[in-house]
């Protein structure tokens, strides 16, 4: 006997479903901190995907969106949206 194809979708699914939880369900300190050590770590490529992420979720973080525009300065593909991301900084 095996199991039927209507349990194995719905294992799948649950198994999808959870594997969302855990990328998506990452807490801000989580995320700040791996950014923060890709960004230490001079992995500019990966800090940048990991402040671009952090900018999209908390936009009028200051700290976020300026580190995202030093990665862009470092990054050599992402060095013309620097230019975007320090504009859109608004100093209070």
């Amino acid at each position: 006997m095996g199991i039927s194809i209507n349990v194995k979708k719905y294992l799948t699914g649950l198994l999808l479903v959870l594997l969302q939880c855990t990328v998506y369900g990452q807490s801000k300190g989580t995320m700040v901190e791996d950014a923060q050590a890709l960004f230490e770590a001079k992995d500019y490529v990966k800090a940048y995907d990991a402040y671009d992420k952090l900018n999209a979720k908390y936009p009028k973080d200051f700290d976020f969106k300026f580190k995202l525009g030093l990665c862009c300065l470092k990054f050599t593909e992402k060095k013309a949206r620097a230019v975007e991301v320090f504009e859109g900084i608004k100093l209070r």
